[in-house]
């Protein structure tokens, strides 16, 4: 049974995507004249943003496979890479991220328990949020010394980001010694934690391929915005594209469709430039974003799931929220 705070963000999510909607509906009605700039893009950006996405989805694929190589799953090139755009284009379609369970069903025919998963995912999003805050203050540092741009509010939410992420990957762990289903789960869930943790050289691998992730952001979003005549230095660029990520971490709308080019307009304001152009130039991505997960998940889809096991895994994508992953049934076999 769902706790009051589950209950409590499932209520709160559709009237914020309501509010995004309608305060995008009126911004665009307010600034249509800008939205003539989309016309003049040229061919050859798109097709160079379109490339440099697909290599930020297989740098995202290859971490994931990393993170879950910890615990013994090897996966090929096609079903990391694969995983990364099916789960992508699940996560359009609902914000609890529905291909965070299609993975772990997935992955639960490579004999990969739901609690062992969990494991894996907060471990991955622990590993992202340290590198992520650690990058987010030498960017800050630098836009500071070089800019004069300071704001202690992203100072205190990446310095906040770094202490709560070391604090899994760093205290000792509690030795559990009851009996029952709840604390089986909880050993296996320390056990999972206890091996990623026990292989430093691969997890430092897994933060500085998110490091990477930020650098390819970075020039992504300076390719959409120079596609529109705008400039953008690397430095800003790299910062919205570490902001975004932090973001990210916290979804209210599916794949955070609007509050990701809200986010990116703020701080690329912040940088002194418009905030509309902001916005145009984080749709731009957006919409590349999602042809790409459209147009490829379904050819991943293909090569690794039968039409069966294809509608099964949609089906319960939609029906379970990831955060019951944790719930495993002792007779449960994969699809």
């Amino acid at each position: 049974m769902p706790d009051l705070t589950t209950t409590r963000i499932r209520l709160l999510r559709p009237l914020a995507i309501s509010i995004l909607v309608l305060a995008g509906a009126a911004y665009v009605a307010l600034c249509w004249d800008k939205l003539a700039l989309i016309a003049e893009v040229d061919m050859l950006e798109l097709v160079t943003l379109s490339m440099s996405l697909l290599v930020f989805f297989v740098v995202t694929g290859f971490g994931f496979c990393l993170v879950v190589s910890t615990l013994g799953v090897r996966l090929s090139p096609v079903e990391w890479i694969g995983l990364t755009f099916i789960s992508t284009m699940l996560n359009y379609s609902a914000p609890a991220h529905p291909g965070l369970f299609a993975k772990a069903v997935y992955l639960k025919k490579k004999k990969l328990s739901y609690s062992r998963f969990s494991v894996v995912m907060a471990a991955k999003v622990a590993i992202s949020a340290l590198s992520s805050g650690i990058l987010g203050l030498l960017v800050l540092l630098l836009m500071w010394r070089m800019d004069g741009v300071s704001s202690p509010l992203l100072v205190l939410l990446c310095s906040a980001l770094v202490l709560l992420a070391a604090m899994p990957l760093t205290l000792p762990l509690p030795r559990l010694t009851y009996q029952g289903k709840i604390w089986k789960l909880l050993k296996d869930a320390a056990q999972g934690l206890k091996e990623l943790r026990g292989r430093r050289w691969r997890t430092l691998a897994f933060g500085c391929i998110v490091i990477v992730e930020h650098f390819l952001s970075a020039i992504i979003c300076m390719i959409a915005f120079r596609a529109f005549g705008f400039e953008l230095e690397l430095l800003s660029a790299l910062a919205i594209g570490v902001f975004v990520a932090i973001f990210g971490l916290f979804s209210l709308t599916p794949n955070n469709i609007g509050v990701q080019e809200i986010v990116m307009a703020y701080l690329y304001s912040v940088t002194g430039m418009d905030f509309t152009d902001g916005l145009i130039g984080g749709g731009l991505i957006r919409a590349v974003h999602m042809l790409l997960a459209f147009v490829m998940a379904p050819i991943f889809a293909h090569l690794l799931l039968s039409p069966t096991r294809l509608r099964q895994l949609t089906r319960l994508s939609h029906q379970n929220d990831p955060s019951e992953l944790t719930v495993e049934r002792e007779n449960d076999e994969p699809l």
